[in-house]
C-alpha cells in the first residue's frame, strides 16, 4: 500500500465521513487490488447518490456494518 492511497483514502473519508449513515472509510483488497471501503449503517440509495463507484480512478465499494460503537471493557 503506498502513500498516495492512503493521501486518497483520507481525503475521500474527509468527504464522505460526514454524510448521514457513513460509520468510516478505509482501504480494502478486492481479488488483489486496493480498493475504497465505505462502512455504513444501512445502504441506502440516498448514500449510493453521494458516493461514487471510483474516486481518483480507485474502486469504491460500500459495504452495510449497522452501527459501530467502541466498548469500554478492561482486559484481563
Amino acid at each position: 500500500m503506498g502513500r498516495s492511497l492512503e493521501k486518497i483514502v483520507r481525503e475521500a473519508s474527509e468527504k464522505w465521513i460526514d454524510i448521514p449513515g457513513v460509520t468510516g472509510v478505509g482501504i480494502s483488497k478486492e481479488n488483489v487490488r486496493d480498493i475504497i471501503l465505505v462502512m455504513v449503517k444501512e445502504d441506502t440509495i440516498e448514500i449510493r447518490q453521494k458516493i461514487p463507484h471510483k474516486y481518483k480512478g480507485i474502486k469504491v465499494q460500500i459495504q452495510e456494518t449497522g452501527v459501530i460503537s467502541a466498548e469500554d471493557e478492561k482486559i484481563k
